[in-house]
């Protein structure tokens, strides 16, 4: 059964070396349990580092096991540490509307833009739950955002971010071409982790919404 540890901000998946040690260290475990881990760039939106671990873990599925026939690989275990409890959620859950309409007033068939951008947003806005996954392990998971956020170490943290060049352009594009579409949080600029982090981020309060998988515990 795989058990996939997701880091948090500002970290990478050597955060994990010392339990992951621990663990492989106890033969009733690792007779039972593979340990896999998911890195992602922590200054980027969550709701694309979510959707890349959605893609990640479905190409491994089809890669491994095409047929479906290891029961083991539909009992996943995903450990989220701060930030990356948020984007391990988004992988049991159901998007719905809920996560669009916090973040623009208008329907998501209407936004003018490029066929490859349309892909991404719809990636990152509309997802179901993942078949595969059975638990979630948060730890010290901001649920509810952190007031570290909204003060000077949050500001300095989301300006020091270097977001990447192709999502300033879409995001140029988007605004210039959907006047008045996006509410206020996404209509400044793209947001940062740090900026979705905030408590009054209303994409967070929407992520807190989310309903999940009745059967995932």
């Amino acid at each position: 059964i795989p058990i996939v540890f997701v880091h948090g901000l500002a970290s990478d998946p050597l955060t994990w070396a010392e339990l992951v040690n621990e663990l492989r260290a106890q033969p009733s475990i690792v007779s039972r349990y593979q340990f896999w881990s998911f890195r992602y760039d922590t200054g980027d939106p969550f709701l694309s580092s979510a959707a890349m671990l959605r893609r990640q873990l479905a190409e491994l599925r089809q890669t491994y096991d095409p047929m479906r026939v290891d029961p083991s690989l539909s009992q996943m275990v995903l450990i989220g540490h701060s930030m990356g409890g948020l984007i391990s959620k988004m992988q049991v859950t159901y998007s719905g509307d809920i996560l669009w309409n916090a973040a623009a007033k208008q329907p998501f068939n209407t936004i003018v833009t490029d066929p490859a951008t349309r892909t991404d947003l719809a990636n990152g806005f509309f997802f179901a739950p993942s078949p595969d996954i059975q638990r979630v392990i948060y730890i010290a998971t901001p649920h509810h955002g952190s007031n570290d956020a909204t003060r000077c170490i949050g500001r300095i943290s989301s300006a020091l971010v270097q977001q990447r060049t192709d999502l300033v352009a879409r995001h140029a594009q988007l605004v210039r071409d959907n006047p008045c579409a996006f509410r206020d949080e996404l209509q400044r600029r793209v947001p940062t982790s740090v900026d979705l982090l905030e408590p009054q981020s209303c994409i967070l309060q929407a992520t807190n919404s989310l309903p999940y998988n009745p059967g995932v515990a």
